[in-house]
């Protein structure tokens, strides 16, 4: 499977839609319906250059540990709070 697959398994298996996860993790739906498909928006790369529409692996992992403090909560533990 690949990391988007992998992604979107892991939200499914917790029941948790693309709305549901955009509320818990303040990214919005698009944004994850966009990761969930293992890919940016068409021109997102535009001004850099590139025509690659693969995550780069720094947004994989700012999205991972989002999806980190989302498990933590469903878990029963506290909200982080500062």
């Amino acid at each position: 499977m690949t990391e988007h697959d992998d992604a979107q398994a892991w939200a499914l298996r917790r029941h948790l839609s693309a709305y549901d996860l955009a509320e818990k993790t303040g990214y919005s739906y698009e944004a994850i319906r966009w990761f969930w498909r293992g890919l940016v928006p068409p021109n997102r790369n535009a001004k850099s250059g590139s025509k690659s529409r693969k995550i780069k692996p720094h947004v994989w992992q700012r999205f991972k540990m989002a999806c980190a403090a989302v498990e933590h909560e469903l878990k029963g533990n506290r909200k982080f709070n500062w």
